[in-house]
This record gives structure tokens, C-alpha cells and sequence, in this order.
């Protein structure tokens, strides 16, 4: 289970993440990046969701487990420190860059993926309803954050 912990401890299963993780890279990732091994950058910030998006902040850890959690805390930043430490089975940190500007930020990749397409098929209709929770239907495919 994937823990949130500045979301009052919501958790949400390795299944439904590693599908979000996934939608993430093919609807606001650049194009050549393989989400099973790239880094997504965390760019967590002292912000709203929406001030977030409105950053171009969509290709990111922080933006990712805001939509993940309940509504009440999309406003609290999520991809921290302690965030990584209670899921360091599923996260690694690392530097990477923030394709959007260019800069080396701080980052995550997956490690010890070993689920296999079909049960990311099964979490993929939630996975994407949580992002369609917050995008409009146009905006799901656009690559806007790069």
C-alpha cells in the first residue's frame, strides 16, 4: 500500500499508484521517457492543486498523489521526505530534470515494479477517473506541462 501520509494516512494500493504513475507519463510526460524506468520530478510546492497546474506542474510526483487523495487535502503539499521514507518499497529519490525548464530537481523512480500489465489494467478505469476528477476531458490528452 502506498501511504499519504499528509492526507490524514489515506493510503491507496500499489496497483491503483503504479496506474496513475503510468497515465501521468503517457498524458503529460515528454514523449520518449518509459514510465517504469524514468524519474518523475516531485516538484512539491506550498500551494494550491490548482496553482500547481496552473504552474505546469502536471508532470509531477506532488501533483500526482494530490489527485490521489481526498479532496480536503488536494491543497497540502504531498511528495515529501516522509512520503518517500513510508514508501520507499515502491519509491526511490532521486535528482532528475524538469522537463518543463531544464533544471536538475528532485525526483522519484519506481523500484520493485514487478506487477504486470493486467493488474494495471484492472486499476486503470480509477486511475484515470482521478484525473479526469480534476481535468477536463480535453485537457487529459494535451501534453500542456512540457
Amino acid at each position: 500500500m502506498v501511504a499519504f501520509p499528509h492526507a490524514g494516512s489515506h493510503k491507496a494500493s500499489d496497483a491503483l499508484f503504479l496506474a496513475a504513475w503510468r497515465i501521468c507519463f503517457q498524458r503529460f510526460g515528454p514523449k520518449e521517457l518509459r514510465w517504469r524506468t524514468a524519474a518523475l520530478p516531485r516538484l512539491n510546492h506550498k500551494v494550491t492543486l490548482s496553482e500547481q497546474i496552473r504552474a505546469g506542474n502536471q508532470f509531477s510526483l506532488d501533483v500526482l498523489c494530490r489527485l490521489m487523495v481526498p479532496s480536503s487535502y488536494r491543497d497540502t503539499m504531498q511528495a515529501t521526505k516522509p512520503f518517500l521514507a513510508v514508501n520507499s518499497h515502491i519509491l526511490e529519490p532521486v535528482k532528475t530534470k524538469n522537463h518543463r525548464t531544464g533544471r536538475t530537481v528532485n525526483g522519484a523512480t519506481l523500484k520493485n515494479c514487478d506487477l504486470n500489465d493486467s493488474d494495471l489494467s484492472v486499476q486503470a478505469p480509477a486511475a484515470e477517473a482521478l484525473f479526469q476528477s480534476y481535468f477536463r476531458a480535453g485537457e487529459l490528452s494535451a501534453r500542456n506541462a512540457i
